[in-house]
């Protein structure tokens, strides 16, 4: 009987040490799976400005995780790639780019 128990234990311990795993790791799946749809889909490039999330600036750079802006005052900004990809974005840059080629 109290091999079952232990038995038991054991295999709920594990359970619960995976389901913290999962929380832990989802946000950074997350965040790489939005990165890498951001890469296919394109919606700005290093040096647009963009608006998204209350935050502006121009983009410095895409990793695996996060995007990281400049400000117009100067500081950076990092917002994860998740961020980025379910909120609404404003890209300044390609809206110039689109008048300029049509004039």
């Amino acid at each position: 009987m109290l091999n079952l128990t232990h038995a038991v234990i054991s295999v709920l311990a594990w359970r619960v040490v995976g389901l913290a795993l999962g929380f832990a790791f989802r946000d950074i799946a997350e965040n790489f799976i939005a990165s890498m749809l951001l890469g296919v889909r394109r919606p700005f490039q290093i040096g647009d400005f963009i608006t998204v999330a209350g935050k502006s600036g121009s983009v410095l750079s895409l990793n695996t995780r996060a995007t990281l802006l400049i400000t117009p005052e100067g500081t950076t900004s990092r917002i994860p790639n998740a961020v980025i990809y379910k909120e609404t974005l404003v890209n300044a840059s390609a809206t110039r780019a689109v008048w300029g080629r049509s004039t």
